[in-house]
């Protein structure tokens, strides 16, 4: 990415030397050719040091932004790595918890499962849960 000037500081550059080659044109037909030069030279040096300045500005930018992409590209490997390695297998787990008890309904029955089969099963899905069966 090359930078380059904004259209405005692109202006503010052209004017000031259309304006500096007119005065130029006068001092040179007054017979001043050194004092010319000199004045070339350090309007030149001037707007040399704006450029630089502007440059290193959007070199800066350019830095900072390139580290926030590095430390966004982390944490959305930090989140897949996650997801991958907590999210999905507790995932399954409820998944098949949720068949083994749909199985034990149809099997037993939703009024058949009665007290003593509600407190069995709360037993099964807690024992799933912590990887008894």
């Amino acid at each position: 990415m090359s930078p380059s000037l904004s259209s405005h500081a692109e202006d503010r550059l052209l004017s000031g030397i259309a304006n500096l080659d007119g005065r130029l044109k006068r001092l040179e037909e007054q017979g001043q050719a050194t004092a010319v030069i000199l004045l070339k030279l350090e309007h030149l040096g001037e707007e040399i040091a704006d450029v630089k300045a502007g440059v290193d500005k959007i070199n800066s930018r350019v830095g900072k932004a390139e580290g926030s992409i590095t430390q966004h590209e982390t944490r959305v490997t930090v989140l897949e790595t996650f997801c991958q390695e907590q999210v999905k297998p507790a995932l399954n787990v409820i998944t098949d918890n949720r068949i083994a008890l749909a199985t034990m309904i149809a099997k037993y029955g939703a009024g058949g499962l009665g007290i003593g089969g509600g407190l069995g099963m709360i037993a099964f899905v807690v024992g799933k849960g912590a990887g008894w069966w």
